[in-house]
């Protein structure tokens, strides 16, 4: 939902000639890593896949690439089982993935589908020694563009051996985001897989394994040149593997209509109407569901720097369940805040609002943070910084495995990216995990805290893009 609120204001924005909005890269900004000065390989950029919600501009003509790449890294870490309490096991593993991307644009049709998909082979795992931990991730978009409307329909699904709101598995969150900058094409803005940011799962640091699958419709049509209609809906299932800790799985259902209005220049106003069901497949754990109003509202600062803000009342009742029924009234807010110099990028994030309580609780008021600055120092030389915050408060049941109400989650990254040819990069990083809850849990006493420290040094390599037309 808070997705949807940015991009259908930033549509808004769009349709003033203003420019670019948030998460969008300004004219003059250049990729960190650019292309050589022959172009005869790919002679010009696949278009990027504008956000749902976006104003629907058709393609200039058809255009179409395939994009395939081999990822590997040597990382080591302590406590890679997440062991609660302070660990001081130590590790060393290897990360290896493949990724392919699809881009096709024909006439009113866009299509993308992104796969990465690999494992992590460790030389010790807690108990476990030598230990495999595989990591799939999938996302499809097809969309339909006419003179003044776009539908959008997208799925994503996701396996990975423990939760990863910091993208560590994938060599850390500020690799993670440079991975997806540094394809040897100009493709700064096209982040179809980069993290997704998914209600229902939000992190566990050493937690059993789980899959996750989200599918999504989007509709966005342009009202008059000033206004803008969009309603979406969406489904999602997750489901924890084996879970030994008792942790929920969940479905939810969502739906969502919002309206926005170029009121200046510079300033877009909007309303936003959302809805939320969470079920639990676990008996008496019973039925969630909140219902949203917000006011949302854009300004651009300046021609570079961009403020969204949202808030409003949102209404939770909680049925059917063991514990008592509850109807209560919270709030959910959204803001983000961009800003962007010639070679520098700042995003920064606020993100409150109901979700499914991943996996520790049957529904929990989560707050989530987030900061990123991307800079390149040179042709050749690029470096991320990232962070983030997440807090969580139960709303219905808890897992048998915690005995508290609330848990943290905190991650804090930072990574060195080097071009050394056209199709090869290589790259160092860090990442910091840490996660507490707000008292002893049930199978681990007094100490419920988890600290990891990652170390990473790999190397990313594109195969030349294969032109399908």
């Amino acid at each position: 939902m808070s997705m949807l609120f940015l991009t259908t204001v930033g549509a808004g924005w769009t349709q003033s000639q203003a420019p670019a909005g948030y998460d969008a890269q300004p004219e003059t900004t250049q990729s960190a890593f650019p292309q050589d000065s022959t172009t005869e390989d790919f002679p010009e950029a696949p278009p990027e896949v504008q956000e749902q919600g976006s104003f629907p501009t058709p393609p200039a003509r058809s255009r179409s690439y395939l994009l395939i790449g081999v990822h590997a890294a040597e990382s080591g870490q302590n406590d890679p089982s997440g062991v609660l309490g302070y660990s001081s096991q130590l590790s060393s593993s290897t990360n290896v993935f493949g990724s392919v991307r699809l881009r096709n644009s024909r006439r009113r049709f866009e299509t993308a589908v992104d796969y990465m998909g690999g494992g992590d082979f460790y030389t010790s795992y807690g108990s476990a020694g030598l230990y495999e931990q595989q990591e799939q991730q999938l996302s499809a978009e097809e969309s339909i563009l006419w003179p003044r409307a776009r539908l959008t329909f997208s799925d994503l699904f996701r396996y990975a051996g423990e939760g990863s709101y910091g993208a560590s598995s994938f060599g850390g969150g500020s690799a993670y985001n440079l991975r997806f900058d540094s394809f040897p094409i100009d493709s700064a803005t096209d982040k179809a897989t980069a993290p997704v940011f998914v209600p229902n799962q939000l992190t566990q640091v050493g937690s059993d394994a789980y899959t996750i699958n989200v599918s999504s419709v989007d509709l966005s049509e342009t009202l008059t040149p000033r206004s803008l209609l969009n309603v979406g809906g969406s489904y999602a299932m997750t489901n924890y593997v084996g879970s030994g800790e008792g942790l929920f799985n969940s479905r939810q259902a969502s739906g969502s209509m919002a309206y926005s209005y170029v009121l200046t220049p510079k300033d877009t106003l909007g309303a936003l109407y959302g809805y939320q069901a969470f079920e639990f497949p676990s008996s008496g754990v019973g039925r969630l569901v909140t219902n949203s109003i917000q006011a949302t509202y854009h300004h651009t600062i300046t021609g570079r720097m961009e403020l969204l803000l949202s808030g409003g009342p949102e209404f939770i009742s909680l049925t059917g369940g063991t514990v008592a029924e509850t109807q209560q009234t919270g709030l959910t807010a959204q803001a983000a805040l961009s800003y962007q110099w010639k070679k520098s990028n700042l995003n920064v994030s606020y993100n409150r609002q109901v979700s499914s309580g991943s996996g520790y609780f049957a529904g929990a008021i989560t707050n989530v943070g987030y900061v990123s600055i991307d800079r390149s120092f040179s042709r050749s030389w690029q470096g991320s910084i990232s962070g983030g915050y997440t807090r969580a408060t139960e709303i219905g049941s808890i897992s048998a495995a915690i005995g508290g109400s609330s848990f943290d989650y905190a991650f804090a990254s930072a990574a060195l990216r080097r071009r050394m040819g056209r199709y090869l990069s290589g790259f160092v990083s860090y990442q910091y995990d840490g996660e507490n809850f707000a008292s002893c849990l049930v199978t681990n006493g007094c100490n419920p805290v988890v600290r990891r420290h990652i170390v990473s040094i790999g190397f990313d390599w594109y195969i030349r893009p294969i032109r399908l037309e």
